[in-house]
């Protein structure tokens, strides 16, 4: 019997922000995503595309450049975990924020999440545990962004 779906690879399982989870890394185009892990359940609005796998407590962002289309050359622009599946590294589902502030630093909170420049974006419970997280691209914060530079001068 022939499948339309290929296993799910998620490769070493392994959380690096930044970069990846596992065999997932951003800047992947949904093409090779979708013979790792299958087509999942899309949505797509506006620039953004969002493609889950609930079973695996994932979903995942892919920069679109046609409205309501993820196109086989979308780019993974974040890579986003809920759920219960066993991930290595950190930060990890159910971390404590003490740990990942002991290791990425303390984050900019920003609504209900804190974003640590190292590239992930972290919700935290009640009890100061992760209760969602996402692989994001690393950022610099900046005092003066570089469009206000020329004020500097004055």
């Amino acid at each position: 019997m022939v499948t339309s779906s290929p296993p799910m690879d998620l490769g070493d399982r392994v959380v690096v922000p930044g970069k990846r989870v596992g065999s997932l890394e951003l800047g992947m185009c949904y093409a090779r995503v979708s013979e790792l892990l299958g087509f999942g359940e899309p949505v797509a609005c506006q620039a953004l595309g969002f493609v889950r796998y609930p079973d695996l407590g994932l979903e995942l962002i892919f920069a679109t450049l046609d409205p309501g289309e993820i196109a086989s050359n979308s780019r993974m622009i974040a890579i986003g975990l809920r759920g219960e599946i066993d991930w290595a590294g950190m930060p990890r589902l159910k971390d404590r924020r003490e740990d990942i502030e002991g290791s990425l630093g303390e984050g900019a909170i920003v609504g209900q999440r804190s974003l640590y420049s190292e590239g992930a974006s972290i919700q935290y419970d009640e009890a100061g545990r992760v209760s969602a997280l996402a692989v994001i691209a690393p950022f610099v914060t900046e005092l003066f962004p570089r469009s206000h530079a020329a004020l500097e001068r004055w």
